[in-house]
């Protein structure tokens, strides 16, 4: 069954290509490894930029808010 769902994967992936070896067969999947830890190495960039930004955000509307509160407020000497 496992087989199958594989086979029938491949098929919708790369049509009715046929595969002459095995080596064939694993330099195709060494490639989409090599592709995913690229990808995923970005991914990771990619979040810790968006964390940061979130912070750069937070402690510009951190700033900005106190600045309001202590234009609103009236000084007490």
């Amino acid at each position: 069954m496992i087989f199958e769902a594989a086979r029938k994967a491949l098929k919708e992936h790369y049509g009715n290509r046929e595969w002459n070896n095995l080596k064939e067969l694993q330099s195709e999947r060494d490639r989409l490894t090599a592709e995913q830890i690229a990808l995923y190495a970005e991914r990771k960039k990619l979040k810790n930029r968006i964390k940061e930004i979130e912070t750069i955000k937070g402690n510009v509307d951190l700033i900005l808010g106190n600045e309001e509160q202590m234009t609103q407020k009236p000084f007490v000497i």
